[in-house]
């Protein structure tokens, strides 16, 4: 875990890193309206899930951050009710639901360790798919960093079945295997401004949920969220 904590000790603050990605996202798509080539189509989905991979690190860094603090507080109950026997059953209960948290962070953090012919467990590069990671993130933070809130509701929505259609043509443009590969029809351009909208309202949501008292997001609550966020950034 010590990737994440070395990093936040450098730059604790993502905002100018999101807000670049932001305005690429921007600009791209402004260029698009302006000038609607097969090239701009192509850059407006790349730089789309340019942002989705950017932001989703911060993510999971406070997640993980949610996480080690739950862990530690489940760990020190459970320890303290087995020398005083005060709420022992209440203790040892909360810290075997809590012990699932090692496999969640094992999932988030960038590596994971396997052991090698000697024994010793050796680092490698934690890979997850794409709609995996977001979703995983997402959830993580809403439970962990925001005091349990559940966003199951923004995976049932039809924006996230977009989202994942959207992946799947990022995909094809990343690794082609012929010149129909690069071809963006306007129903994929369609399908890729719903997953931007579907994704923008989810990031909201999980976002500002304490500010709502831990209640899902009403198109209201998204309308002065963009308000505010436009308004930041002028």
């Amino acid at each position: 875990m010590g990737r994440y904590e070395d990093s936040a000790a450098k730059d604790d603050s993502p905002v100018p890193f999101l807000t670049l990605l932001l305005a690429d996202v921007d600009e791209a798509d402004n260029r698009l309206k302006a000038d609607d080539t097969q090239s701009n189509r192509r850059i407006l989905v790349r730089t789309f899930f340019s942002l989705v991979e950017g932001a989703m690190f911060p993510f999971r860094r406070r997640a993980i951050r949610g996480l080690q603090l739950n862990l530690w507080i489940a760990t020190a109950n459970a320890a303290r009710s087995e020398q005083d026997g005060e709420d022992r059953e209440f203790h040892q209960r909360k810290y075997k639901q809590i012990k699932d948290c090692y496999l969640e962070l094992a999932a988030l953090d960038e590596v994971v360790l396997r052991p090698n012919e000697d024994g010793y467990l050796t680092k490698h590069a934690n890979r997850n798919p794409t709609i995996a990671l977001v979703a995983l993130t997402l959830r993580a933070y809403a439970r962990h960093q925001r005091l349990g809130y559940d966003c199951g509701h923004r995976f049932k929505k039809t924006g996230w079945r977009y989202f994942k259609a959207a992946t799947k043509i990022r995909n094809r443009l990343t690794h082609p295997k012929r010149l129909a590969d690069l071809e963006v029809s306007d129903v994929e351009i369609k399908t890729l401004r719903k997953a931007m909208r579907w994704f923008a309202d989810t990031v909201l949501d999980v976002a500002q949920a304490h500010k709502r008292g831990l209640r899902p997001a009403t198109r209201r609550d998204f309308a002065a969220a963009r308000r505010a966020a436009k308004k930041r950034a002028e």
